[in-house]
Order: structure tokens, then sequence, then C-alpha cells
């Protein structure tokens, strides 16, 4: 900031010269050239908002982030609705003959005969369980997405209360798709947090 300030000085200095008599200022025409202070200006403003720039991007996928789970769930919520009374494994065997997915497949298999247990009880609470987190990611994508304290802070919080459990089912039964899922809420978090006690001080 002084050689900004001691850059100014010297260009105000050089509009208004006094002439040899002393008697009345003489006034120069002076041609700012663009890299002028360049030294200063571009150590000062642009080192800020480049930081903020990288800041606000991540903020920005993890908003969509959010948005993309939040209708995952929404479409799971409605489509265990349209099941209501009716056969699940049939249906779920029907769209995958029409999707060409073989379901003597061990895994599909396996999927098939979790579904013969589920009625239409299980379908209602999957619903309204899928509705409440549908809703809640879609309100932190809304928040993070306008860049609202209020959002990272109900990010930071719901996101973190989740994760004891993730790391108990990580250590029931270890999957790659598990340990991705605990890492990248670890990182959602850890961002958040740092964003926030950034913008406190």
């Amino acid at each position: 900031m002084e050689c900004l300030a001691s850059c100014w000085a010297t260009t105000a200095a050089s509009v208004i010269r006094p002439t040899d008599s002393g008697l009345s200022p003489q006034r120069n025409a002076i041609v700012f050239s663009p890299g002028q202070c360049e030294g200063t200006i571009g150590d000062v403003v642009p080192a800020k908002k480049r930081s903020h720039s990288h800041g606000d991007g991540a903020l920005l996928v993890i908003a969509i982030f959010k948005f993309v789970k939040g209708t995952v769930l929404l479409a799971l919520a409605f489509g265990a609705l349209s099941l209501l009374h009716k056969d699940v494994a049939l249906e779920v065997e029907h769209w995958l003959d029409q999707l060409r997915i073989d379901p003597d497949n061990e895994f599909i298999g396996a999927l098939l005969s979790k579904l013969q247990l589920v009625h239409t009880k299980e379908l209602k609470e999957i619903s309204a369980l899928g509705a409440g987190y549908a809703a809640l990611f879609l309100t932190e994508g809304i928040g993070l997405l306008f860049r609202k304290r209020w959002a990272e802070w109900l990010t930071i919080v719901a996101t973190s209360s989740l994760m004891p459990l993730e790391g108990y089912e990580l250590i029931k039964e270890f999957t790659i798709v598990r340990l991705l899922v605990v890492l990248v809420n670890a990182a959602v978090v850890l961002f958040l947090i740092y964003r926030v006690r950034q913008k406190e001080k």
C-alpha cells in the first residue's frame, strides 16, 4: 500500500508544476500508461480476487452436488409412492426387462430377493425419508448457490452429523463407494469450516 500511495503522489506532483518564476503553476498534460503502478495494484487486488474466485468455484461444486443428491432422493420418494399396493419385485423385474438388464445377474438377483420383503409400510417409510432428505439437500444447495452463511452452517451440521453413521457402515462392510462418500463429505465439512472462519476474521 505504501508503494501505491507513493505512485499516486508522484503522479499528482507531475500534473501541476510551478514555473521557473514561481508566480503561477503550469499544468502539464499527463498520459497514463496501462502499465503504470502495475507492481502495486496488481499485487494487492488480483490476489484477493483469485482467492475469492477459487472459493466460490468450490462452493458452486458443492451446491450442484447437493442439488443432484436432492433430485435423486426426490425421484426415489415419488418412485416409492408409485409402487404402493403393488408387487415391488415384479415391477422392478419388469423395468429391468425393458432396460435389457439380465435379472439372473448375481447382484440383480440379490436385489430382487430383498425387494420381495418390501411392502406398503416400507414404501411409505422410504418415501417419507427420501422426501425429507431431498428437502434438506435442496435447501442446502439453494442457500450455497446464493452464498448464504446460514446454508454453510446448515451443511456443516447436517453433513457432519451423518458422518459417524457413514463411518460405522464403512467399518461394517468396506467398499470403495462408501469410502468415497466419507472422504467427500469430510472434504465438504472442512472446506466450509475454513470458509466460515475466514469470513469471521
